[in-house]
This record gives structure tokens, sequence and C-alpha cells, in this order.
């Protein structure tokens, strides 16, 4: 894969991504790998993910996707690939290598400290992923939990204070088992045309209340910058539900229609540079911290379908919300 060619699909996918999200057919659009036959080869691509795959002489005119974008005078080719419009949070996945059905499972009791990778959600959503512990730029004193928009503040209908429970109540949480209370978050927008960044929010927690591990794999050993990614690398996640998961970088620089249950009904929202991976997630992952093979936090997961999950970039996480990783490594 050489630089040059993998720069030209990265500039086709932000000159076309308009044109291509507009189709209806087609729920996202990434830089990848070309796939042949099912396996990825080493040509990169824009990859546009529609709900089905179909040969050409079973599709019309209108809905047929050119096979190249031209950019200036060269040309990217476009791959296409299935996936089902993504949700927020996951509604279903295949099954997972994880804790999700063991007796003792650590990801739904109740841990002290609290650590990455752990059931915790608002007492108004039933169920979701503690992500880790971040600190405030502007007073690093002071600590909190991270996890989605839609696990913390209810998709944009929290309130400050809210009490966050460890373990979620789906999971036998109770006022009782209140670790941290809703701080803020950062707004999604359904606008058309106004793309997110993220789906996150932070809860203040006591110092001492948590830990800057992730249960299952260890300390976390710092940030990766979200612009080293690449298509093809194994990372791993850590979730309240499917556990501990390996997984493939299928495509960055991602732009995904994302549907979300709100209090006027199903509604979407576009986010753009986020991170798709092979399936990996269930309901109740949402949050769940992704790692690379050197343990750094690259991501957090926030909706998925049956064939792709979809992660925030931590470190656009960090600048949205003005704070930082907590770290002992």
């Amino acid at each position: 894969m050489t630089t040059a060619s993998f720069d030209t699909a990265r500039t086709a996918r932000r000159q076309h991504m308009h044109s291509l999200l507009a189709r209806p057919d087609v729920n996202a659009i990434s830089v990848g790998l070309r796939a042949v036959g099912g396996i990825d080869t080493e040509e990169p691509c824009v990859t546009a993910w529609v709900d089905r795959k179909l040969p050409i002489d079973q599709l019309s005119p209108d809905r047929l996707l050119p096979t190249q974008l031209p950019v200036g005078a060269a040309n990217a080719r476009l791959d296409v690939r299935e996936s089902a419009r993504l949700i927020a949070p996951v509604g279903s996945a295949p099954a997972t290598v994880g804790y999700a059905d063991s007796i003792a499972d650590p990801t739904r009791a109740q841990l002290r400290p609290v650590q990455g990778g752990v059931s915790g959600a608002s007492f108004r959503f039933p169920t979701g992923t503690l992500t880790c512990a971040v600190s405030d730029v502007k007073n690093p004193a002071q600590q909190y939990l991270l996890s989605c928009n839609h696990v913390l503040a209810n998709v944009n209908a929290g309130l400050v204070g809210d009490p966050i429970y460890q373990p979620a109540s789906t999971d036998g949480g109770n006022i009782g088992d209140t670790v941290a209370w809703l701080a803020r978050w950062f707004p999604i927008s359904f606008v058309p045309g106004r793309a997110n960044l993220v789906d996150a929010a932070i809860a203040s927690v006591p110092a001492g209340w948590s830990l800057p591990d992730v249960v299952g794999l260890g300390p976390v050993a710092g940030v990766r910058p979200s612009a080293s990614l690449q298509p093809g690398e194994v990372v791993r996640k850590a979730g309240r539900s499917s556990g501990i998961t390996s997984q493939t970088v299928v495509g960055v620089d991602a732009d995904v229609w994302v549907n979300y249950w709100t209090a006027t009904g199903l509604t979407r929202a576009l986010f753009t540079n986020q991170i798709l991976t092979t399936a990996c997630a269930a309901y109740g992952d949402s949050g769940s911290p992704l790692l690379d093979k050197d343990n750094r936090i690259v991501g957090m997961l926030f909706s998925g379908t049956p064939q792709t999950t979809a992660f925030n970039h931590f470190d656009v996480i960090e600048t949205m919300l003005d704070v930082r990783f907590v770290s002992n490594v």
C-alpha cells in the first residue's frame, strides 16, 4: 500500500462524501482496503457500505455506484460492502467470545475502584459500558468517568447531577450503586447536513474511585493518535455485554448515518471521521474502550450492526470535552 494511493482515497472520500451519503442505499463511506472474494487486498479504496450488495445485472441504472471516483487527474477505486444502518445503542451482533455467558461475569458486577469495560449507565438508561477515567484539562484534580452521551446523558436528555450507576440498572444497579454524577456532554445533532464527531459524556467521580485499567486487558498505555490508525490493523475492545473481542479495522475517516431512538421516534444523525471495525458488539457495549496491540486507547464504541462496529476517536473526545486520559503507566 503506497502513501500516494492512500492519500488519493482520502481526498476522494472528502470530495465525494456528500453525493454518496445523499443516496438512500448508502449507509456509510470510509477509506479502507479493497476486498476481492471477501478477502482484503493491499489496494486502498473508498468503501461504500450498503444494506445489500447485489450483482450489477440486478440493479437499475439509477442504483449503480461508480467503480472509480475522480480526484483531479487521478482516480480512486470505489468498493462496495454490506452493512445495515448503524444503530445506537447497538441492536444486535453476531455471537462473540468474551464474558457474556459466564456466571462469574466481572463486567456486570459492582467493581470498586471502577475500571474501563464494565457495566454502567445513567439511572435514566438501561445499560452501557464505562470507558475509562479522564481528568479535566483546566483542573486535573477533577476526575470523571467517560462513556457515550446516550449511556450517561440519555441522548441529550440528561440533567447535570444525574446519578450514574455501576453496575447499570439492567444488571441490578440502584441508587446505592451510584459511582458518579453527570457533569457534561457534547450534544448529538440531528439537524440535516450537520455532522457529529462524538457521542460522548462525562460524569464526575470522587478521587480514588477509579483506576486507569480495562478489565481483562490491564493498564492502558496512553492514547493513540487518531491519524495514525490504518485499515487492516487488529484491535481489541472490552465491553459489558460481549467482553473482550479482537477485530480488524475495516474503515477510517468514516462518515456514517446512525439511527437513534429519541422522544420523537427513530431519528438519524450523521457522524464524520469515525473508525469502523468488523462486528464486535452487542446491546450494552456502547462506551467500550478500543485498544491497539500496544494497549493504547484509540477509540470508544458508540454504534454497530451485525456486520460492522463504529467507534469515536479517543483523542477527538478529549478535545471536544476538554479532558485528558488518566494514566499511571
